[in-house]
This record gives C-alpha cells, sequence and structure tokens, in this order.
C-alpha cells in the first residue's frame, strides 16, 4: 500500500510500500525542482535558471555572467567597436588631430589618473634630447590608407624619428582602458581602439599593460622589414624602428634607411604587437 506526499510547490510524489526511503527521498527533492518557478529544461537537454516569467535582459544578463573572470568582465574590444559603430567610419576620411587634439586627449588621460610607467634604475627607456621635435606631420595618404605621418625633412640612416614617452597612456586593467574609452566621442573612441595595443615587460614589474601613443605618431602605418604586409613581395617597406646591432631605448625609433622629405613613414607592428595578449584583459 503507498501513500503520496504533498510538496511546498503543490506537486506530489507517490510512495509505494516497497519504494525505499533513500529513492523516495531522492524523488521528492526531484519533483521541488521541477516544480519550482525558477527552474525550466532548455531546449538542448541541460537547465536553465531563466524561468519563463524572467525577462530576455535578466537572462541574458545571467548568461553572460557565466564563465567570466574578475578581470574580464565588461565589453570585449569588438562589441565596443559595433556599440560606437566604427566599421561605418571606415569608408570616411578620418579626422587630422590638431596639437590641441592631443593635449585634450592627454590632459583626460591624466585627469583619471593616469601616468607614466617608471622602471628600474640602469633601464634605458629613451635618449631622446629634452625639447627633441619628431621631424613628422599627418596627413592623408595618397594610396588609400588613410591617414599617415610623412617626414618634414631629410633624415639620414640611424638618426632619430621619435623619443620618450610623455604622450603615452598605460592601462594595467581592462577596466581602466574602457573608462578611458567611455569618455570619448564615437570617432576619437574608434580611433584609440585603433592605435591601442598590449605589450609585455612594461615598467618596474615588466607588467603586460595596454599602451595607447596620444600623439601624431599613433597614425604611422604599418609595413613588414621585408616589404608590405606579411613581407608581400613589392609592397612597402617598414623605414623606422630600431636598426640592427642598435641598443634602442624601449620608446625611441631611428631611420633604418635613408628618408627623403615627403616620404612616409613606416614601422613594423610584430615588433611590439601580440593581439592574443587581449584576452588578459576581458578585452
Amino acid at each position: 500500500m503507498g501513500h503520496s506526499v504533498v510538496t511546498a510547490g503543490g506537486g506530489t510524489v507517490f510512495m509505494s510500500a516497497t519504494m525505499s526511503r533513500r529513492t523516495a527521498v531522492l524523488s521528492w527533492l526531484l519533483l521541488v525542482l521541477l516544480s519550482s518557478p525558477h527552474f525550466a529544461v532548455a531546449e538542448n537537454g541541460g537547465s536553465s535558471s531563466c524561468s519563463s516569467s524572467a525577462s530576455d535582459q535578466e537572462c541574458s544578463r545571467e548568461s553572460d555572467a557565466i564563465g567570466e573572470s574578475s578581470r574580464s568582465r565588461g565589453p570585449t574590444l569588438r562589441q565596443l567597436e559595433r556599440q560606437r559603430r566604427c566599421d561605418a567610419q571606415e569608408d570616411e576620411e578620418r579626422h587630422i588631430y590638431t596639437q590641441e587634439d592631443w593635449e585634450r586627449l592627454r590632459r583626460l588621460y591624466r585627469d583619471q589618473g593616469g601616468t607614466t610607467v617608471e622602471y628600474p634604475e640602469g633601464e634605458v627607456m629613451s635618449v631622446a634630447p629634452p625639447g627633441f621635435v619628431p621631424p613628422m606631420v599627418a596627413r592623408q595618404t595618397a594610396d588609400g590608407k588613410g591617414r599617415g605621418i610623412f617626414a618634414t625633412r631629410n633624415i639620414t640612416k640611424g638618426s632619430m624619428t621619435y623619443g620618450g614617452k610623455d604622450n603615452y597612456a598605460f592601462f594595467s586593467t581592462g577596466e581602466a582602458f574602457r573608462r578611458f574609452v567611455g569618455a570619448l566621442s564615437d570617432s576619437e573612441a574608434c580611433d584609440v581602439m585603433m592605435w591601442a595595443w598590449p605589450q609585455v615587460n612594461m615598467g618596474r614589474d615588466f607588467e603586460t599593460l595596454i599602451v595607447v601613443l596620444l600623439d601624431s605618431n599613433s597614425l604611422q602605418n604599418h609595413a613588414s622589414k621585408n616589404g608590405g604586409h606579411g613581407g608581400l613581395k613589392g609592397g612597402q617597406v617598414a623605414n623606422t624602428g630600431c636598426p640592427r646591432g642598435m641598443e634602442c631605448g624601449m620608446f625611441d625609433e631611428y631611420a633604418l634607411i635613408d628618408i627623403r622629405e615627403g616620404d612616409e613613414f613606416l614601422c613594423d607592428y610584430d615588433d611590439f604587437f601580440d593581439a592574443d595578449l587581449w584576452e588578459e584583459f576581458g578585452l
């Protein structure tokens, strides 16, 4: 002879005389779980914590939180780019920043608590002389790349083309980078996300930081040292960087070949950029 038990959710479990106490308890717990308004069986056979009465936004918010580390909370770089409609700006002629524009961006960085990075004594970060002015000017390129920077005078091989870290912004977390980007206009935000890169061995602790250069040198385009993009035959060759056999400060650049006035400055991004490092910041 069996009897039934009414659960708190209003369901029942029928207990036969031959059913063991353990089996009956497990059956009762299963029915309680199934009858809960916070439990639903997913179409793929799994379970979801989103009830039929929960809004799509609530379900999405719970799902987005699953599997995230404390460092990766927040939108990724690609999601930020979509929010700012960066793809729609690719076919437009982009803004050439003035010195006032650059100073405003650097001031915003400082106002948010941004500082430069310091290195252990003896580490040479730059040998640029005080007041050094990079011999470059920004303008639109003639070959369709968009913006670029060009030599304002003839420069001999081995001469400095850029030096110092005063105009760099450094971010140790994805949150700090998102906060800076969030304070910018859409066009500025898209530019900063395009210019930024993660780099290893930065500062006294030689950690990985997000780096953004907030002056015209951020517009320097890429070319491989072997020619073109990825060394494609017949392409442009990188003409700035650290010459072979020369010890260069981390923030200094030199002419790799003789550069004529009006030539575009080109550097090899592979010398410092590693896209996989974005994951360390949840971006």
